[in-house]
């Protein structure tokens, strides 16, 4: 897990942070990064694993302040032992806190898109390409 992934060399699960963060300078915004994280699809996550990321996500926006923007990237059809809808529940979780932020969502094409995470963002991008060739310019 990384709090400064923008800052490393660019993989496929850290592209769109690059993307953010270079568009962002380039304006003079100042740039708040959570967590980088990333697993090998497996079944279901372990409860206590989702929430522990989840929280630490959740707690890292709480810290920042007021923010105008939230830009997430997620593959979409996260599922743990007692939640369908991982990406829901996290951005809903963030809706909650940056009620007037834009909040904005990269998904991977496999993602299982929901009326929960619909309703928490401005907007949702999803990859066009397998293999996930084009993270870069959908971010």
């Amino acid at each position: 897990m990384d709090r400064d992934a923008s800052s490393k060399p660019s993989s496929l699960f850290t592209e769109a942070l690059h993307v953010w963060r270079r568009r962002a300078e380039e304006k003079d915004w100042d740039v708040v990064e959570s967590i980088a994280a990333f697993a090998q699809p497996a079944g279901m996550t372990v409860q206590t694993v989702w929430e522990e990321l989840r929280d630490m996500v959740v707690d890292d926006l709480k810290a920042a302040g007021p923010i105008d923007v939230v830009l997430i990237q997620c593959h979409g059809a996260m599922v743990s032992q007692a939640c369908l809808d991982c990406e829901g529940e996290l951005m809903s979780m963030l809706r909650d806190i940056a009620q007037q932020a834009v909040i904005g969502l990269e998904l991977d094409p496999h993602n299982h898109l929901t009326a929960r995470m619909l309703k928490a963002c401005a907007l949702i991008v999803s990859f066009k390409e397998y293999s996930h060739i084009d993270a870069t310019p959908r971010a």
